[in-house]
């Protein structure tokens, strides 16, 4: 029951953020990866050709809103299914 409880408050926490401050996960999102591009070009090759390419979000503001909401449906599905 503790575990479903921070699952639930985890996944609520979470679809929060994403649906209230897409802004900072898309900042989050493009420093990542720059810095994969840097460390580890191989893995976006046929994504970014370039760092300036690498430094716009894959995900715009949209689509990370779509996430948090996911997070919310999982948070009732979740509180849902618990043996309460």
């Amino acid at each position: 029951m503790l575990e479903s409880l921070f699952k639930i408050f985890v996944f609520l926490i979470a679809g929060s953020w994403l649906c209230f401050w897409p802004a900072q996960m898309m900042y989050t999102l493009s420093r990542f990866q720059v810095f994969v591009f840097r460390i580890a070009p191989f893995m976006f090759s046929n994504k970014f050709k370039t760092e300036e390419g690498a430094s716009i979000s894959m995900f715009n503001e949209r689509a990370i809103r779509a996430f948090g909401f996911c997070n919310f449906f999982i948070a009732i599905v979740l509180a849902t299914k618990a043996q309460w």
